[in-house]
């Protein structure tokens, strides 16, 4: 049961910081006039980092749990990253068409 809990913690942590890292590399890349390129790349770095770093405050020394889980948290929080960043594009590219 402990596993379970700590697996739904690991998971929500990581989309929640996947989310706020990436929106907050899409505003600043966005401001910056950096380009689409760089606004689709970026967010995956910042997925990827995010977390990364939800498993290292949260590993407890358990390996076994760490290996098991590493690459399902790395690929939804790159997951949630490229959702994001797909969005900002399209509602950036229809606020361009619209207005």
């Amino acid at each position: 049961m402990y596993n379970i809990w700590k697996f739904s913690l690991t998971n929500g942590l990581t989309a929640l910081a996947s989310f706020i890292v990436s929106f907050m590399i899409l505003i600043i890349s966005h401001s910056c006039a950096l380009g689409l390129f760089s606004i689709i790349i970026a967010p995956l770095i910042g997925g990827f980092l995010a977390s990364y770093m939800v498993l290292f405050l949260l590993e407890d020394g358990d390996l076994a749990y760490l290996a098991q889980t590493f690459w399902h948290t790395l690929l939804l929080g790159i997951t949630i990253s490229l959702i994001v960043a797909v969005g900002f594009v399209c509602t950036i590219s229809q606020h361009y068409l619209f207005f």
